[in-house]
């Protein structure tokens, strides 16, 4: 979880093309808190994205991590859950992002 940039940013997994025992990162930016917004710019990596002020719901779990971003007028803007495996997800699913 990151704030400095002045939007809401989620990327998909992020990991090396190398190495199957690398856990992918997801990277959440969320800097919608009342300073002026910036612009926002189209990436392959982007789940999503939004320049708006918001603000992120986190419930945390042993297991489990829920997201849900709203606009300050509780409009959804995203949401995701993030779930512990024992198995790596590279190994799980194929919707790795390369960092490359």
């Amino acid at each position: 979880m990151a704030g400095h940039s002045h939007i809401y940013e989620r990327f998909r997994p992020v990991a090396p093309r190398t190495g199957t025992n690398t856990w992918p990162i997801t990277h959440v930016t969320t800097g919608g808190g009342g300073a002026p917004l910036y612009v926002v710019y189209p990436h392959p990596a982007l789940e999503a994205q939004v320049s708006t002020n918001h603000f992120v719901l986190i419930e945390a779990t042993p297991t489990t991590l829920t997201g849900l971003a709203l606009t300050t007028n509780e409009t959804v803007i995203d949401k995701f859950e993030l779930k512990k495996s024992t198995v790596s997800p590279r190994q799980r699913s194929g919707a790795v992002y390369p960092e490359e």
